[in-house]
């Protein structure tokens, strides 16, 4: 049976009203938001608990890359508001990182929720050389290694990575447009590109700036469907 792949929206608005304006304005369409840098640093805890009042589920991606303990800590009090998902950048540590994951499972398991631990591969941003694919792969290794759920990588390398590290292994990729376009976004792929390979496609801009996000978030999932 292929793989249900499911959209994130990124709500990254950093004015409370237009947060909860694309919030509110998408929650029938849409169950699973990311909260990155831009929401987070403006509203803070705020933003995560806006999402989870409306019964939405929450990817926090902060890209956690510190010391252990800091980590730690800060990756558990997350965990504590309720959040689905949380990333690690993937140039940590190794034994940092398997150290951390360890500590969050340990959580999980005695709060009896699930929480699906990402770790960060390469940058969408990122333009294409010869080395980058290599970098993906090892990178998505380590992960695994360490004890991760899955990766956020670009949709381009999803096939390789889904053959090699398996069915079970979660993807997300970033970077998904409906055309193409001269954004900072690098390493982009349409939806159909990746329906039924990766578990979750993240689209924040061609459907936050639209005039119409929802008929964007339907033509989406028409081309997922």
């Amino acid at each position: 049976m292929k793989r249900k792949t499911e959209l994130i929206l990124a709500l990254d608005k950093a004015k409370k009203k237009d947060f909860l304006y694309l919030l509110d304005s998408t929650k029938d369409l849409v169950s699973f938001y990311k909260i990155g840098l831009i929401p987070f640093i403006a509203l803070g805890e705020e933003a995560v608990r806006m999402v989870k009042r409306r019964k939405g589920r929450v990817f926090l991606d902060l890209k956690f890359f510190d010391i252990p303990n800091t980590m730690i800590r800060a990756s558990l009090n997350a965990f504590n508001w309720g959040i689905d998902m949380l990333d690690f950048h993937l140039m940590c540590d190794k034994s940092s990182l398997k150290h951390t994951v360890s500590s969050i499972k340990k959580e999980a398991r005695r709060a009896k929720r699930k929480i699906y631990i990402m770790g960060v591969t390469v940058l969408t941003s990122e333009s294409n050389n010869p080395t980058i694919h290599t970098q993906v792969i090892n990178l998505a290794k380590k992960a695994k290694e360490a004890g991760c759920d899955g990766v956020i990588a670009s949709g381009r390398d999803a096939k390789s990575l889904r053959s090699k590290l398996g069915k079970d292994f979660v993807i997300a990729s970033p970077g998904v447009r409906l055309k193409e376009d001269a954004s900072d976004q690098k390493r982009i792929v349409r939806p159909a590109d990746v329906k039924g390979i990766v578990d979750y496609i993240i689209v924040g801009r061609p459907i936050y700036e639209s005039k119409d996000p929802c008929k964007v978030i339907l033509d989406i999932k028409g081309q997922l469907s």
